[in-house]
């Protein structure tokens, strides 16, 4: 029997590791068929950012959480992490430094914006295939990451954030 519950995560010291922190995460096997699996891994990454957030970890490799042994499509993993990832790193990590308590201002649109801008991707995703669809996401998100990092006023948040 488990001492961990599924989706959960915990921290340890790196040791003799190249890093301060590791963070071991529970992933769900994935099963197409069960629609709690979805959820689940979206858990794990959140909770795996949670954990590295709350140990003070200024930066986080998380590898493709589910793939690979437990059986989850490595564009699935993708794209909850993408879903997780981007804003964690806005509201967490970039935001308060920014514009400190008033950021709720400046994200609304944006949250309205990049839901819209998701829903209307999908169907390319569907219609051309992961490895095609990919290309644009990435490069939004590099960009998006670039423009949080450089830029420190609200439209320069603004903009980093909506990409």
């Amino acid at each position: 029997m488990s001492i961990f519950s599924m989706a959960s995560a915990s921290v340890t010291p790196g040791f003799a590791i190249p890093a301060r922190f590791v963070v071991h995460a529970v992933s769900p096997v994935w099963d197409a068929a069960d629609p709690s699996c979805k959820r689940l891994l979206r858990s794990t990454y959140d909770n795996a950012l949670a954990c590295a957030y709350d140990a003070g970890a200024a930066s986080i490799a998380l590898p493709l959480i589910s793939a690979g042994a437990h059986g989850c499509p490595n564009e699935i993993s993708f794209a909850i992490a993408m879903q997780v990832i981007m804003p964690y790193y806005v509201l967490y990590l970039r935001l308060p430094y920014i514009l400190g308590e008033n950021y709720v201002f400046v994200m609304a649109p944006c949250i309205i914006i990049a839901a819209v801008f998701t829903m209307f991707y999908g169907r390319l995703v569907d219609k051309r295939g992961f490895s095609f669809a990919i290309i644009l996401p990435l490069v939004l998100f590099l960009a998006g990451c670039a423009i949080l990092t450089v830029m420190v006023n609200a439209p320069g948040v603004f903009v980093g954030s909506m990409l």
